[in-house]
């Protein structure tokens, strides 16, 4: 419906649970059978047909898995558009992993904000321009203190869309008192090899904020 500013992927799954078999036939699946065709983000250059194939998907998978700094007692939100290779990954991990995951059908500031605090979401995904929305509506109003990391990709972030997230939430709490401060990581390369490829981290003490595509 119209009003429904997310949904809950464990929802959305219990729903399939309960539609009759028939409509799930098995289809005979080959690894090298090409199962995705999609672009990589333009950020060195022109965006350039990726083709994935079951094979592919699968290793993606479960590199993103090993890579990804979360777990199954993280909720996951994600405000990012499904025409990007890395939302599925990121959205079959989440599940493989069995970590909640929330998906925001609007692209409103206010919306993945009220989201956050509502819920206690602790990993944020979203894309540098919905950062940049954010940003300029304000994080005034709203505690935030939930969020352990905050996770971007297709771009590079700047560093005044960085900083202010990086004064929120906790990556690590003793006690329930912060210990380590939010951590803010563009990731890189998931549609050219299936996963994200390349990171880059700031933090709280970060002091080089130059748009390198940093390490693998």
């Amino acid at each position: 419906p119209p009003q429904l500013a997310a949904i809950k992927v464990a929802e959305m799954l219990n729903l399939f649970t309960r539609v009759p078999l028939q409509y799930f036939s098995p289809v005979a699946m080959n690894g090298d059978d090409i199962c995705l065709i999609c672009h990589t983000s333009g950020t060195t250059g022109s965006p350039k047909g990726v083709v994935h194939t079951n094979a592919s998907l699968v290793a993606g998978l479960r590199r993103q898995l090993v890579a990804e700094p979360v777990t199954s007692k993280d909720w996951a939100l994600s405000a990012s558009p499904f025409n990007h290779f890395i939302n599925y990954t990121g959205l079959l991990s989440a599940m493989l992993a069995n970590i909640q995951t929330w998906l925001v059908t609007r692209d409103s500031p206010e919306d993945i904000l009220e989201l956050i605090d509502s819920v206690g979401i602790t990993v944020v995904f979203c894309f540098p321009h919905t950062y940049q929305a954010i940003y300029e509506r304000g994080l005034q109003g709203y505690r935030l203190d939930s969020v352990r990391l905050w996770l971007a990709g297709a771009d590079s972030s700047h560093e005044a869309h960085i900083v202010p997230f990086l004064e929120k939430g906790a990556f690590l709490r003793l006690f329930g008192k912060p210990v380590v401060a939010s951590i803010y990581a563009d990731t890189y390369g998931s549609s050219e090899v299936g996963f994200a490829a390349l990171f880059r981290f700031a933090s709280r003490y970060s002091r080089l904020f130059g748009r390198h595509m940093g390490k693998p």
